[in-house]
């Protein structure tokens, strides 16, 4: 990568990036392990008798619409099927686990909805998408 691409490019997304992490963070109980603060917030939330205020985990879609018939649209709006995959950007873009689960159907077709946590809090997400899947 060039000095240029670096700085035009790459630092603007890393900072975006930065801010959706940020954004997780202050809604999550548990503190993100990667953060310099964590350890510190960790002891003082230990000494309190728990996790701090916050939520566990979202629930939100985790897409727009039903996915398209396997054999419709391949080749008829490309962009829609972009749009359709949004809602599971920012678990991604912020290194948060997350799961989808199918939670019922629309015109036959399967209905997702997208559960994350906190980084390092997998084993809830899991618990949940179990309780969620019986």
């Amino acid at each position: 990568m060039s000095d240029a691409a670096c700085r035009h490019f790459y630092l603007p997304s890393q900072r975006i990036r930065r801010v959706i992490q940020t954004e997780f963070d202050s809604v999550f109980a548990l503190p993100n392990a990667l953060s310099s603060e964590a350890f510190e917030k960790t002891l003082l939330d230990w000494a309190s008798g728990g996790r701090s205020a916050g939520v566990d985990a979202l629930l939100f879609p985790t897409a727009t619409d039903t996915a398209p018939p396997l054999l419709e649209g391949r080749e008829e709006n490309t962009a829609a099927s972009y749009v359709n995959d949004v809602m599971t950007v920012p678990a991604n873009l912020a290194g948060i686990p997350a799961i989808s689960v199918p939670v019922g159907h629309k015109d036959r077709m399967p209905i997702g909805l997208q559960l994350a946590a906190q980084y390092g809090d997998d084993e809830l997400l899991l618990q949940i998408a179990r309780y969620l899947g019986a």
